[in-house]
């Protein structure tokens, strides 16, 4: 922490940590708050994502559930996949029918007792990608 005399009339402080307090001395006061945290998590790339909606896919493939919800989810699923390859990555498109194909695998883990337990599955997979989609884990629904 570094003070002026009168002439300058002005007080820097550096402040390292908790950062959730404020100081203010004297008049014309200044302050700037700059709040960063750095994120343990791997930063996915486009591959990665294709990757992991690969192994969505191949859990969806793997289920005992009913054809015709496999299917909705596979089509919802195929669709995000393709949006997520092109070369300039339709991330909304994609984030909103990974969102359709959550709704859908929640809505039958009310009714088969293998769509929640591939519900349960599922929901890692899509919250670790939120992050690279832009959206927050909870727009999945969970």
């Amino acid at each position: 922490m570094s003070e002026q005399n009168q002439s300058g009339n002005s007080i820097q402080a550096d402040i390292k940590g908790d950062t959730s307090g404020q100081i203010a001395v004297g008049r014309g006061i200044s302050q700037t708050q700059i709040n960063s945290t750095a994120s343990v998590d791997k930063q996915l790339t486009q591959s990665d994502v294709v990757t992991v909606l690969g192994e969505l896919d191949r859990m969806i493939r793997d289920a005992e559930l009913p054809s015709d919800v496999k299917e909705e989810l596979t089509l919802y699923l195929g669709a995000a996949k393709k949006a997520v390859e092109k070369e300039e990555p339709k991330k909304v498109l994609a984030a909103d029918n990974l969102k359709t194909m959550a709704e859908t695998l929640e809505n039958a883990g009310k009714t088969v007792e293998a769509g929640k337990s591939l519900w349960d599955k599922v929901k890692p997979f899509l919250g670790q990608i939120s992050g690279w989609l832009g959206v927050a884990k909870g727009f999945f629904w969970f």
